[in-house]
C-alpha cells in the first residue's frame, strides 16, 4: 500500500503541475492508480488520508471538469466515483481541443480588428495558424495513440 500511496503522490504533484487545483490532483490520482474500479468518498478520504470535507470539494471540481463521474452507490447509501473512462487521457486531450477551438475563434475575432498588411495582424494570424495546425494534427492523436498503445503494451 506504500508504493500506491507514493504513486499517488507524485501522480498529484505532476497534475497540480499542469494546472489542477491540490486537492483534485491529488484525488484524481488516487482513482487513477487504486486497483477499485470506483470508490465512495469515505475510500478517497480514507486512501488519502484527509477528512470528507476535503473530498466533496474536490470530487465536484473533478465532475464538473468530466474528469469524474459521481454516479449513485448501488449497494448503500451515497456515491461512487470513476474516473471518466479507461482512457483518461485521450480523453483529458480531446477535452483540450475544445479550448483549441476557443482560441482560434478569438483570434481570428481579433485579425478582423487589426489593419491588413500591420505586423501586429501578421503574429496574430500566425498564432491563429500555428492553433489551426495543432487542432488539425491534434485530431489523428487519438488514433494513433490507440495504434501506439496497442503496439507497444507487453
Amino acid at each position: 500500500m506504500q508504493d500506491v500511496s507514493e504513486a499517488v503522490e507524485r501522480l498529484g504533484q505532476t497534475m497540480e503541475r499542469v494546472g489542477l487545483p491540490r486537492m483534485p490532483a491529488r484525488v484524481f490520482a488516487f482513482l487513477v492508480a487504486d486497483d477499485r474500479p470506483t470508490n465512495t468518498a469515505s475510500e478517497l478520504a480514507s486512501g488519502l488520508g484527509v477528512s470528507p470535507a476535503a473530498i466533496s470539494g474536490a470530487v465536484r471540481y473533478l465532475c464538473d471538469t468530466h474528469l469524474v463521474v459521481r454516479e449513485r452507490n448501488p449497494t448503500g447509501r451515497g456515491d461512487i466515483f470513476r474516473i471518466r473512462d479507461e482512457d483518461v487521457w485521450a480523453t483529458i486531450q480531446t477535452t483540450r481541443l475544445l479550448v483549441i477551438d476557443l482560441v482560434i475563434e478569438s483570434v481570428q475575432e481579433a485579425i478582423t480588428l487589426l489593419p491588413r498588411g500591420s505586423a501586429g495582424r501578421g503574429r496574430v494570424e500566425d498564432a491563429r495558424d500555428y492553433f489551426r495546425f495543432v487542432q488539425e494534427d491534434a485530431h489523428g492523436l487519438d488514433m494513433r495513440w490507440r495504434e501506439w498503445r496497442d503496439a507497444h503494451r507487453s
